[in-house]
């Protein structure tokens, strides 16, 4: 299995995260394969693990070591069955990476209740069957985007979809994609984000919106932004704020 850790701390630096996160990422290397991005004072080889430590230079352009850390949590986080989120709070957040650490049968259940997302999600915006939504799914189809980006002759590989069903359903997909980023749009403005803010190249919409909701409205508010300081499980449940616990850690002291 592939698990991906970030944390804003990590040896030498001192504090609690680098005190465990190298004790789970020990454990969990026996039987799998580990890697950790962290930030760092130096970028000198100090890794006598059997896991990979990906470090990121804290003292740069914050600008430049945000994306620099947003691309490597993509580039790894792709290939990743288990993201443990300890740090980098805010970079994974933005990418819509969620902590996913569980047992087989909660992984299961987990898979079954996206079946069930996914398709509710084709039957309620593209207006489907739920036969059709659930076929979508199962050849792999996860999001309206999917289908945007698709093409007739790949729709047509799928047994039970005609010619003019699979233009149709390119054709909603494309036009729920459209009232899609009108709507984010004007999200970002009702937010109230400046548009030195929305202009600064890198950052999606969806990034946008995130941004907004916690406050970050333009380019002094992201420039102070400590993303080393972002560090934690916390979320948002049912309107509460909750701590994510990823990982039991008590048998490792």
């Amino acid at each position: 299995m592939n698990i991906l850790i970030t944390t804003g701390i990590y040896p030498p630096d001192v504090g609690g995260p680098a005190r465990f996160v190298p004790l789970i990422a020990e454990k969990l290397s026996n039987k799998n394969n580990v890697k950790v991005i962290t930030l760092s004072q130096d970028l000198s080889n100090l890794n006598n693990h059997d896991y990979q430590v990906i470090r990121i230079l804290r003292k740069q352009n914050k600008f430049i070591r945000f994306f620099k850390t947003v691309f490597l949590i993509v580039k790894f986080g792709r290939k990743s069955d288990i993201i443990f989120i300890n740090g980098l709070w805010l970079e994974t957040k933005l990418l819509n990476y969620e902590i996913n650490i569980m047992t087989d049968q909660e992984d299961s259940e987990r898979r079954q209740i996206e079946f069930k997302e996914k398709t509710d999600n084709f039957v309620k915006n593209l207006e489907l069957d739920e036969t059709l939504g659930q076929l979508l799914v199962a050849e792999g189809f996860s999001t309206i985007d999917d289908l945007k980006d698709s093409s007739v002759e790949n729709l047509l590989k799928i047994d039970g979809i005609e010619d003019d069903t699979a233009k149709a359903l390119i054709e909603r997909a494309k036009e729920f994609y459209q009232k899609d980023q009108e709507d984010i749009s004007k999200r970002i403005k009702d937010l109230g984000l400046a548009d030195d803010l929305i202009n600064l190249k890198g950052l999606t919409p969806g990034m946008l919106v995130t941004l907004g909701e916690k406050k970050i409205l333009n380019l002094e508010d992201f420039a102070d932004l400590a993303s080393d300081e972002l560090t934690g499980g916390y979320d948002i449940v049912k309107g509460e704020r909750v701590f994510r616990l990823a990982y039991d850690t008590s048998d490792l002291y």
